[in-house]
């Protein structure tokens, strides 16, 4: 049985270019995950989706990070 899983964060990506850059960084690490930015939202939000995999909200924040971008965990 697979088990989805999804975690959302908040981003100040600001260009369509800059999205490729972080999801080619995010793919590199997690080829598995399934990784999208909203760029219509004003919070730019990330998503990542997993089918198995536990997502390591902390890794993905650096990886954001490293690539010159603010990140943080969505708040319900």
């Amino acid at each position: 049985m697979t088990m989805r899983r999804i975690s959302v964060f908040t981003t100040n990506i600001g260009y369509v270019k800059d999205v490729a850059t972080v999801i080619e960084a995010l793919n590199k690490v997690y080829p598995e995950f399934k990784v999208n930015v909203d760029m219509e939202d004003c919070d730019r939000i990330l998503r990542v989706e997993s089918q198995n995999e536990i997502i390591d909200a902390i890794e993905i924040i650096k990886i954001v990070k490293e690539k010159g971008f603010e990140c943080g965990v969505l708040d319900d």
